[in-house]
């Protein structure tokens, strides 16, 4: 498995902060299919689940808590 960043979160990682922050309240998105040669690359297949936190809706101006 190979890890690809995209250009966002690239620029993201030079300029502001850390992989924590970029992802936090990030809601991850599983499709079928095989994987992009890039990920930039708009998305193929069919959207099997979607993963968020505590499996409820985030909005964009919702803030998470850190737990130590």
């Amino acid at each position: 498995m190979s890890f690809k960043l995209s250009t966002g979160l690239r620029n993201y990682l030079l300029a502001m902060g850390s992989l924590r922050k970029a992802f936090e309240n990030g809601v991850l998105k599983i499709y079928s299919g095989s994987t992009p040669t890039s990920a930039d690359d708009a998305e193929t297949g069919v959207l099997l689940c979607t993963i968020s936190k505590a499996s409820g809706v985030v909005s964009a101006n919702e803030k998470g808590t850190q737990k130590i």
